[in-house]
């Protein structure tokens, strides 16, 4: 019976202002895009470790209510994560690629980020054969 009280979270303001630096960085650049979605990934598995935890903990002390909003949440984040993943995959991962001459090694395959797709799955792929955790 406790009223809710709002916190600045020190890191997540420490994410953003990282985020503002790589926009100044990459401005103008083709992989500015490339960057703000690594930016903005970061904060959602910030987010995502954070409403995990709590979401845990709310199950923990046995608040059904909590656990179930604070999961809601927490899908919601993940689903924003895998969003910002398919916006890289999509083509601001190799946009920056193709920018950066000296990230475009020559392949067997050829030139770029098609020779070295060839030759390795995303992560996320080589992570599930591996059978790792996903959250």
């Amino acid at each position: 019976d406790q009223k809710a009280k709002g916190k600045t979270c020190d890191a997540t303001v420490g994410l953003l202002e990282e985020a503002g630096e790589l926009a100044s960085e990459y401005k103008g650049s083709p992989a500015i895009n490339a960057a703000l979605i690594s930016a903005a990934q970061r904060i959602e598995h910030y987010e995502i470790a954070s409403y995990g935890c709590l979401h845990e903990w709310a199950g923990l002390l046995g608040n059904q209510p909590a656990a179930k909003l604070l999961e809601s949440v927490l899908k919601e984040e993940k689903a924003a994560n895998e969003a910002l993943t398919g916006l890289a995959r999509a083509g601001s991962n190799e946009e920056a690629m193709a920018a950066c001459e000296s990230c475009n090694p020559k392949t067997p395959a050829g030139n770029g980020v098609a020779g070295l797709r060839q030759k390795a799955p995303p992560v996320a792929a080589s992570r599930k054969r591996a059978g790792a955790l996903a959250l």
